[in-house]
């Protein structure tokens, strides 16, 4: 990730981030990660890997079982596609969203 930083290729550095965070078992240590790559795709202008990227943080969150923040982010997600009109992930987001919606909670 080093060599990214040097010579200023942000996008690199951010996709480094990104894998960190989809390597982790911890999903709080993966969130942690996936949230700097965010911080990354967002400064940089990148919609579509922000929106990508928020499928990996939405798996981090419900393994803390946060599908409130799971469902927030998939909306998310489901918004920025439609700014760069790429229905695939749109619908992926939706799908995932009827999912959560669908599980039943362990109250």
């Amino acid at each position: 990730m080093s060599f990214y930083r040097d010579i200023g290729d942000r996008l690199g550095e951010a996709n480094i981030l990104q894998e960190f965070g989809k390597l982790q078992e911890n999903p709080q240590q993966a969130l942690e990660y996936l949230q700097q790559a965010q911080n990354l795709y967002i400064q940089i202008g990148d919609i579509y890997s922000q929106s990508r990227n928020l499928l990996f943080v939405t798996d981090a969150q419900l393994s803390m079982e946060d599908s409130n923040a799971a469902i927030n982010s998939l909306n998310h997600a489901a918004e920025l596609t439609t700014i760069i009109n790429y229905a695939p992930l749109q619908e992926y987001a939706q799908t995932r969203i009827a999912e959560i919606n669908s599980t039943p909670t362990s109250e």
